[in-house]
């Protein structure tokens, strides 16, 4: 699978990286690992880093990769998606969109500073 994942106990947030051509496919397999991953780390907050990756389908998939993640995992984890700067890329804003219709806290961002900057104030860190 071209999506690796990280988490990283000092900020409790989990990295996603994908790599090379992503398929609804590999969406959903990582949406599982999301889910795992959500249910070992409450609280977690998630950063996925698209800028190296092709993501193979059209706005239309998109909507329905954002519509699949949130039937699976819900609003209860914190999103920030890392994109390339492409000013003719509507993907990040119809993922906002789509998260907002779905009460989630999602946004995109270019810089990967102010993702985490953005993150994590709204990662609830475990208690102890």
């Amino acid at each position: 699978m071209p999506i690796s994942f990280a988490y990283d106990p000092a900020t409790h947030i989990v990295t996603s990286v994908a790599v090379g051509g992503v398929t609804p496919a590999d969406s959903e397999i990582s949406h599982r690992e999301v889910l795992r991953l959500r249910d070992k780390h409450p609280g977690m907050g998630l950063l996925v880093d698209m800028r190296e990756a092709e993501v193979a389908t059209d706005a239309v998939g998109v909507l329905a990769i954002m519509d699949a993640f949130f039937d699976l995992v819900g609003a209860t984890v914190p999103v920030a998606f890392l994109n390339r700067d492409e000013a003719d890329n509507p993907n990040p804003m119809l993922a906002e969109t789509r998260a907002f219709i779905a009460g989630a806290s999602m946004r995109s961002f270019t810089d990967a500073d102010e993702a985490l900057a953005w993150l994590g104030p709204q990662v609830r860190k475990p208690s102890g």
